[in-house]
């Protein structure tokens, strides 16, 4: 196998301002506020690699899993 040495990240933009866009339409809007979205709520997290998001899901598990 060959390494990646480019990454496109072209999706990753295309996303941010499709999100942005969304944000500033009154009808987006007063659906997240209806139900009770926040701005920070509709925020998309980008981890690095998979390990990185596994340890998010897994920290984010075990924080639910003890205030339960």
């Amino acid at each position: 196998m060959l390494p990646i040495t480019l990454a496109d990240a072209t999706g990753l933009y295309t996303v941010e301002e499709i999100a942005e866009t969304l944000r500033k339409r009154t009808e987006w809007r007063l659906w997240a506020e209806s139900r009770q979205r926040r701005p920070k709520d509709r925020k998309i997290p980008i981890y690095p690699d998979l390990c990185e998001a596994i340890r998010a899901y897994q920290s984010a598990e075990s924080l639910l899993a003890r205030t339960k």
